[in-house]
């Protein structure tokens, strides 16, 4: 049964985590002892008005990443944690038994997404796998078919993507996948047809459904309206996540720009600040994990 594998596989993550946090606690508060600690942190405060609220950041510098004295305190860190794990006792043999932890766990199910006709969507990890792929099956009991994997995805790139967010449409016949860059705070959206398994020729740039809202499919399918950065100047007062925007986007209108539907620019009567997420989306029940 798919929910008693969930539930057993959800049971086994626990005791295996468990004991690497405990493993992990004992060998670093040895090895700690033995290296040179750096310095703290440089601090330089910075104080921003929220709607009248006065909130302190004594960090904010740290975000400047061409700063010399961040980035020299960096170097420190990095020097200090190679020498905090080269210096614990008989590390490899701890190594090899966090290894014999991962590989007794069978697989790990996240952001599962049930329609309303009953089709579970979901991502799945193997013990093996280090990237969780796209799954689908009708039905809780029904057969497990697996829909997408980012191994091949702009593969002449040479960058690992990750599937951070999934969202099927109201049938169940597309899916929307977020795709993201190993630490990148950008990531794309494309449409997989599921009874053809094959990618639309849509895709959709600068989006983080997981930061800023899920994305939301018309009542029709035709499309979907989802949240869009615009920029890009991270060392701004709210990075690049100010004046965000919530947008149309429809199949048989592509690549017709895009409607921006809600915005501080479009919609100035409501007084919508650049920190404000602007956050559009279509009512309709659904069942989601």
């Amino acid at each position: 049964m798919f929910k008693y594998d969930s539930y057993y596989t959800e049971r086994k993550t626990i005791n295996y985590c468990n004991k690497k946090l405990l493993l992990l606690f004992l060998i670093t508060s040895c090895a700690q002892n033995k290296v040179h600690k750096p310095s703290l942190a440089p601090s330089k405060m910075t104080i921003d008005n929220y709607y009248g609220v006065k909130i302190s950041d004594p960090y904010r510098n740290l975000e400047n990443l061409e700063d010399s004295v961040v980035i020299n305190w960096l170097k420190q860190q990095q020097k200090y944690t190679t020498n905090t794990l080269e210096a614990i006792p008989k590390r490899s043999e701890f190594i090899k038994k966090l290894q014999q932890f991962d590989t007794q766990k069978s697989f790990e199910i996240s952001n599962m997404k049930v329609t309303n006709n009953n089709i579970y969507f979901y991502l799945k990890r193997l013990a093996d796998e280090d990237l969780g792929k796209l799954y689908y099956r009708k039905n809780l009991d029904g057969e497990e078919h697996l829909l997408y994997s980012t191994e091949n995805y702009k593969k002449n790139d040479s960058v690992i993507y990750k599937i951070d967010y999934i969202e099927p449409d109201w049938k169940g016949e597309k899916v929307a996948v977020s795709l993201s860059k190993k630490g990148s705070e950008f990531s794309e959206i494309i449409f997989i047809d599921v009874k053809k398994n094959i990618i639309l020729s849509h895709t959709l740039a600068n989006c983080a459904p997981t930061t800023l809202g899920s994305i939301t499919w018309l009542s029709d399918n035709s499309g979907v309206i989802y949240p869009r950065i615009v920029s890009k100047d991270i060392y701004s007062k709210g990075g690049i996540l100010e004046n965000t925007e919530s947008v149309l986007f429809k199949f048989n209108e592509y690549p017709k720009t895009h409607e921006i539907i809600l915005s501080a620019a479009t919609q100035k009567e409501l007084k919508i600040n650049p920190e404000d997420f602007p956050y559009a989306f279509f009512n309709h029940s659904t069942v989601s994990s």
